[in-house]
């Protein structure tokens, strides 16, 4: 039997997010044992993950408690280390993927028995590989709002060579919990809207990694207005701690103790999430655990806060203004279920954005709020270009749409302060082509090819449409491995080529947008 191995060793939310590529794995190599490698803390998070026959821990508390005590050598802790890692190191893996895309699995990974890795790892020489162009997008793309056009889930379901499956069980429910769980629903959901029962909504207290959490002012006004309705029954989510069984606390001061709060660790989760009809939760492994059960979500994320959801019926507000949130909350609770919860504001200060899905992949769009025709027009063209640069025809029922829903002399000024920041790009690549032919010549040219270089990687970090295309070409160089100097110049001139290809890509996206009948032009060429 093939074993595949996914390593997690990022963060919990990280290996909650793994189950949709575990599940995938697992549909495509039903003969396979699919392994996850995580953190011991972790461990009662990853057994949820239903197709995983198995888990393998590292005590990493313990480990650093060893390395740092000043009564044990720092030999005590490789040791444990290594004795965490037997099985998985004696253990031949037909693949190994860096889910987390982590520095542990990627120095861990060139260690282990392997015939294929998807992801990245760390070389012998210490420089980052990737397997692939999905790999590299995933390690190598850092764009300035923190969240990718490409979802990562999408990235590392190519890398491992695997379609996502999405009519599949992703998590394990105890059965004990899950009957407990169904008879206390059951009993809330019958206490109102008649035989149709109440909609019961889970609001998630949890704050999210940034340490965001709701106002209690929002919360008092959530539970308030959805205790007065006819159809809505909220129930509080809380993990326990001190600070939210304050928060509970609170609440049920101002409301007569009259609330239901349910306290939930990570194993009995599944069974609650699954009877909620929605969670509103902020960016957290309660918002990773509902995904991989296909729950309704709204999230709520904070300025530079990356969205957890990714999946086709969920929905997210971007937070700019706290005070609005509640009403934004309304109206998509009422836009679900044909209701009529009371708006404080017509208009939100806050952008309210819908999750979809396409031939490509998923994607969101704008629903609520004020738009800035800039960002909107930047994400889908990105987007379309990020897939051409992935292997895909540029997107022409997108382009049709941006026709018609954009004037032209809006496309025009857009593409041409676009056109402005690709010739910036192109310019500074042919110089550097240029300087790369002169250390051909001599290698005391170097100096200067190298500042070229510099200069042209630095514009891979700036906010423009070239910058995923600049972050690929950064990755391709860095997989160079070769000792010998000329077979690097020409690795890195072929890299260099293939930019300029990337390059071209944008502008045939922006041609095709600027033409009156772009679809009907590409046919004429390819007749």
């Amino acid at each position: 039997m093939k074993n595949i191995l996914v390593t997690c060793l990022k963060d919990e939310t990280n290996l909650l997010q793994s189950s949709h590529l575990v599940t995938s794995l697992a549909k495509e190599n039903p003969h396979c044992e699919i392994s996850i490698l995580t953190f011991a803390d972790l461990e009662s998070s990853a057994k949820l993950i239903k197709d995983a026959r198995n888990v393998f821990t590292i005590d990493r508390f313990k480990i650093e408690h060893l390395k740092s005590g000043a009564l044990y050598s720092d030999a005590f802790a490789l040791n444990t280390l290594a004795d965490s890692l037997s099985v998985v190191m004696s253990t031949e893996w037909s693949k190994v993927v860096n889910f987390g895309n982590d520095q542990i699995s990627a120095h861990l990974i060139p260690l282990l028995q392997t015939e294929e890795i998807a992801g990245s790892h760390i070389t012998n020489y210490g420089s980052v590989s990737t397997s692939d162009r999905w790999s590299s997008y995933a390690n190598y793309f850092r764009p300035a709002s923190g969240e990718t056009q490409i979802e990562p889930q999408t990235c590392f379901h190519h890398s491992a060579l695997t379609p996502m499956h999405n009519d599949c069980e992703r998590i394990r429910m105890g059965q004990d919990f899950s009957m407990v769980a169904n008879q206390n629903f059951a009993r809330i959901r019958a206490s109102k809207n008649g035989e149709q029962g109440a909609i019961v909504v889970g609001i998630n207290l949890t704050e999210s990694k940034s340490g965001n959490s709701f106002k209690i002012e929002t919360l008092a006004d959530m539970v308030e207005t959805m205790e007065s309705s006819f159809e809505y029954k909220p129930v509080l989510l809380t993990n326990g701690s001190h600070e939210e069984k304050q928060i509970v606390n609170e609440l049920n001061r101002q409301f007569n103790n009259n609330l239901i709060s349910v306290n939930m660790d990570i194993t009995a989760a599944p069974s609650v999430l699954a009877n909620l009809d929605w969670l509103i939760t902020r960016p957290n492994r309660i918002c990773a655990l509902a995904e991989a059960i296909d729950a309704n979500i709204i999230e709520t994320v904070c300025k530079g806060e990356i969205s957890r959801t990714f999946k086709d019926g969920s929905f997210v507000i971007q937070e700019l203004d706290s005070n609005h949130t509640a009403d934004d909350i309304y109206f998509l609770l009422n836009q679900e279920n044909q209701t009529v919860l009371p708006m404080g504001v017509k208009n939100s200060a806050n952008k309210v954005y819908s999750r979809l899905k396409d031939e490509l992949g998923f994607f969101k769009t704008l629903i609520r709020g004020e738009m800035n025709l800039k960002e909107e027009l930047n994400y889908h063209v990105s987007r379309s270009y990020h897939y051409a640069l992935m292997g895909y025809e540029p997107d022409q029922e997108l382009i049709k749409s941006l026709q018609e829903g954009t004037s032209r002399d809006e496309l025009v000024s857009y593409a041409s302060q676009a056109k402005e920041e690709l010739t910036e790009c192109v310019k500074t690549l042919l110089a550097t082509l240029r300087s790369l032919q002169s250390v051909k010549q001599s290698t005391k040219n170097a100096p200067r090819f190298l500042q070229y270089m510099e200069n042209l990687m630095a514009l891979g970090k700036e906010d423009i449409l070239p910058q995923a295309a600049i972050s690929l070409f950064e990755a391709s160089v860095e997989n160079i491995t070769s000792t010998d100097f000329s077979k690097n110049l020409e690795d890195i001139e072929a890299s260099l080529f293939t930019l300029k290809g990337d390059f071209k890509l944008l502008t045939s996206i922006f041609e095709d947008l600027l033409s009156e009948n772009s679809a009907e032009k590409r046919t004429q060429e390819e007749l």
